[in-house]
């Protein structure tokens, strides 16, 4: 069975929902993969043990990173040094070996609400370099959907793929309504 590894990086105190959301949106998809001799390993930082380590915690997240496939990044009010961090590492690791493919989210806030200098900065240092493209979302489906037509384009996920009636079908299975994707982003890999 070939695993398609997948780490989820964000603040975890801001993002507690969605990446259990995320978390059960992908095993809801390996019900049609593994028919398909395919396993998505979607990992947290939740799941890796958090007993004491010998160095920094952040050095075992950073090593699964290293060992993804992909890679993506959710950023809402703040973007933290230790995710920041976890870019760096997925981004000389892409250099170097062509993996983690690096997906870059930012949350669009209200304006009441606004973002910290932090997000600003890191969304200039993005624009300042080719390369660096990231994407807005005001709703978790965006990333969802985006996450599947990734797998389809590349080839991780062979299916056979169709909208009806407002959702997205994986080999007849609806996998996910449509409501909230923007049209813009519904094209087909």
């Amino acid at each position: 069975m070939k695993i398609v590894k997948i780490f989820l990086a964000s603040s975890v105190v801001e993002f507690k929902n969605e990446r259990q959301e995320l978390a059960a949106f992908v095993n809801s998809l390996n019900k049609i993969c593994v028919r398909k001799d395919l396993y998505l390993e979607m990992k947290l930082c939740e799941d890796i043990s958090s007993a004491v380590a010998m160095e920094r915690k952040q050095n075992e997240y950073n090593e699964c990173i290293r060992h993804s496939d992909y890679l993506l990044m959710l950023f809402g009010k703040s973007a933290g040094k230790y995710t920041i961090e976890e870019f760096d590492v997925a981004f000389k690791q892409f250099q170097a070996a062509g993996a983690p493919k690096i997906y870059i989210y930012f949350r669009q806030m209200p304006e009441s609400i606004g973002v910290e200098k932090s997000v600003i900065d890191f969304i200039k240092r993005l624009e300042r370099q080719p390369g660096y493209p990231y994407s807005m979302f005001a709703h978790l489906d965006v990333i969802k959907f985006n996450l599947v037509m990734t797998l389809m384009r590349d080839g991780q996920l062979n299916c056979d793929m169709e909208f009806l009636n407002g959702r997205m079908l994986l080999d007849k299975n609806p996998v996910l309504h449509l409501e909230n994707v923007p049209a813009a982003d519904r094209q087909e890999p």
